[in-house]
């Protein structure tokens, strides 16, 4: 949350973000579904590398991402397109974004994250996408 000039804490107030390969491109197309959230079946016309799961659900894991049933991250979790998890404070809302079995990544959301939590989650994914070559970014960064 951030001061403001009446002294009160704001929440981060972030636009979505995707997580997902630097190579990621959406090749034009309409960024967002019918319910106006995540590219759901751009990765068909779109050039979206996968990303490991394995590695991205450890990570998640050990940063306290759960998914909505309060199960621990698994990699056959990010492989399900849609499958939700929140932090452990429960401000930050992640969506898996994967096509057939394959994970290209994840939409990120704060919902009601503190200024500390959202640079935990945003230090989280650079260093993770040093790791896997991807970055967190604005979802029109991807377009061409």
């Amino acid at each position: 949350m951030t001061p403001s000039a009446d002294g009160a804490v704001r929440p981060v107030h972030e636009p979505a973000l995707v997580f997902a390969h630097v190579r990621a491109r959406l090749d034009g197309a309409e960024p967002l579904d019918d319910d106006g959230r995540h590219p759901g079946a751009l990765a068909r016309r779109s050039h979206l590398p996968r990303l490991s799961a394995a590695k991205t659900a450890r990570v998640l894991a050990a940063n306290g991402f759960r998914t909505d049933a309060g199960d621990i991250v698994l990699a056959a979790d990010l492989r399900r397109d849609g499958t939700l998890f929140t932090d452990f404070t429960g401000t930050v809302l992640l969506e898996s974004l994967a096509l057939g079995r394959r994970f290209y990544g994840l939409w990120v959301e704060p919902t009601n994250a503190s200024p500390e939590q959202w640079t935990a989650v945003t230090t989280m994914f650079e260093q993770l996408g040093r790791e896997l070559d991807a970055r967190l970014c604005p979802v029109d960064e991807l377009a061409p």
